[in-house]
Parts: C-alpha cells; structure tokens; sequence
C-alpha cells in the first residue's frame, strides 16, 4: 500500500497488476500462447494484413477450422486462418441450414445482420438496427434493411422506420397503400376521405371511407342490396361473406330510408364485389339526386 508523502511503494499505474495476479499480458501478431491468465489482455491490431485478420477468435472444436468460427473480434475484416470469413467488430456465426450461414455483428453503433452461402463468405449485408433521433415519427430505434428504411419482420409485416407497423402489398410484395374501390355507374367517392381498403398489419383488410349515388336520370332507385362497386384485387377477396359498419347519413332521393328492422351494412362478397345492405331509396326525380353513405370497418381474408 502507497500513501503520498509517507513512503512505501509509489503508486501502481492504470492497468497495474495487483499483488499476487499474474502481470498484464500484450500480445504481438502470430502469437503461439494457448492459454492467457491476465488481468488485461491486449491484442495487437498492426498484424498481417488482409487476408489473415488479427483479432480474438472462438471456434466450437479444437484446433479450429472451416466452418467453426462461432465469435470473432476484430479491427479489421477478413479471413481467419482456416479460411473463415471474418467481420470487423465484435460478431457471431451460425449455420442455420445447408448453404446459409447468418451472422450478427456490433459495430460503428449498430447491431448488423449478415448472411452468406457458407463460411468462407462474401458475408452480404442484410439489415441493421441502431439508434437514430429526427425522425418523422419519432426519435429512437431505427431499423433499415440493404434497401430502403424498412426491415420485413415476416411476409405480411413492415416496420418503417419510426417504427410504424404496416402490412406488405400481397400483390407486390412493397410496403402496403391504400387501394381505390372501382366503382359502377352512378357511383364515387364523396367529398372528404375516399373509400377505400388495405391490408392490415393484423392481417385482417380495413375499408373505410365516404362514398355516393347519384342519379343520373329521372327513375333511378337503390334497392335494399344494390351492388356499387365492381370487384376489387383478388388478394383482398375473403374466403366468407363480410360486412363493415355503413351510415346513411345524407341524400337528396326521394324516400331514402335505412330497414326498420336491419342495420345498414357495406357487404363484401367472395367475389370482391361490394355491396350497401339494408337501405332504399324512391325512384329520383330528375338527374343529380344523391345517397351518401360512410363505411368504416375491418373484415377477415379467412
């Protein structure tokens, strides 16, 4: 023990061994030492250069070889001694099936994810997850893949950046949108938010929106199921009938009235075909006599 001013050993410098510890170890490139017992141990990092990468390397047998690399730390990528492709950063190895190989590695403030058709590499960059702040959404986790800022969780399932849950198009494979409803003759969206449908991040489809009737002459009615809109995607199309919440809320045709007995509902058949249950209206007067309806509702494909 050293107290200043009263004798005894000077003081031990940062990263001294303690009494009784081994001394603290530096190990130069091309070390032969098997076994280390140190306090603090230090791996050159001015070694060969690329393809042998110095570093701090665990196999799952004894000696190593191809293909049982398991962690690796290094300053630089590369190639092992046996040949196994090597990331810089600190990373792990796995063989999750013949001919891929996946790997994760911490770097540059990031967890990285890689995958590879075998051990000896090239290791291509998958996704990455890392913290990131001025986003639209939000500040913190930011997920992105080789891309775009998006990551697939699973074939229905997009996390945008921000972090925001959205269903993939099972059409085209991108980040799920807003579809437009084909309407038949005589009727549109209204004025305000469209009709319109999607895929949920649930899996189940929403359909939301206002939409109308207008006549285009005297002598046109809605009867109590009047079809509106023609088939939609065939990926939107449910294996049962469906309904989502309707409200006839406005309309200038005469006797437009909603089933005394019935809740309107928007019906979706399996064809895709869109219909309005359960209201009516009188035969219009002249052209330009509405029926205007919101629907707002989610159904199931299955």
């Amino acid at each position: 023990m050293s107290i200043f001013g009263r004798g005894g050993m000077p003081p031990r410098g940062p990263g001294a061994s303690s009494p009784g510890q081994p001394p603290n170890v530096v190990i130069g490139p091309g070390s032969n030492k098997n076994i280390i017992r140190a306090r603090i141990v230090t791996i050159g990092g001015g070694g060969p250069v690329n393809p042998l990468t110095s570093g701090e390397f665990v196999y799952s047998t004894s000696p190593g070889r191809l293909g049982t690399l398991v962690a690796s730390s290094s300053a630089q990528a590369g190639f092992d001694q046996y040949g196994n492709a090597v990331l810089v950063g600190d990373a792990s190895y796995f063989n999750v099936a013949p001919n891929i190989w996946v790997a994760v590695s911490i770097g540059s403030g990031r967890l990285n994810l890689w995958k590879a058709t075998g051990p000896a590499g090239p290791w291509n960059f998958m996704a990455y997850v890392s913290y990131q702040s001025g986003l639209a959404v939000n500040n913190g986790l930011h997920i992105a893949d080789q891309v775009a800022n998006a990551v697939y969780v699973d074939s229905n399932l997009i996390v945008s950046a921000g972090f925001a849950a959205a269903a993939a198009d099972p059409a085209a494979g991108n980040a799920e949108t807003w579809h437009a409803v084909p309407y038949l003759s005589g009727w549109a969206s209204d004025v305000g938010e469209p009709l319109q449908y999607r895929l949920n991040a649930d899996g189940m489809v929403d359909i939301q929106g206002a939409f109308k009737f207008t006549s285009t002459a005297a002598g046109q009615s809605i009867v109590a199921n009047n079809q509106f809109a023609a088939a939609i995607d065939s990926h939107y199309f449910p294996a049962s009938q469906q309904r989502a919440g309707l409200w006839l809320w406005d309309g200038t045709l005469p006797n437009l009235a909603r089933n005394a007995n019935r809740s309107e509902h928007l019906l979706i058949n399996t064809d895709g075909t869109l219909f309005v249950e359960w209201t009516s209206g009188g035969a219009s007067a002249a052209a330009g006599q509405t029926a205007r309806y919101f629907a707002q509702g989610s159904y199931r494909l299955t």
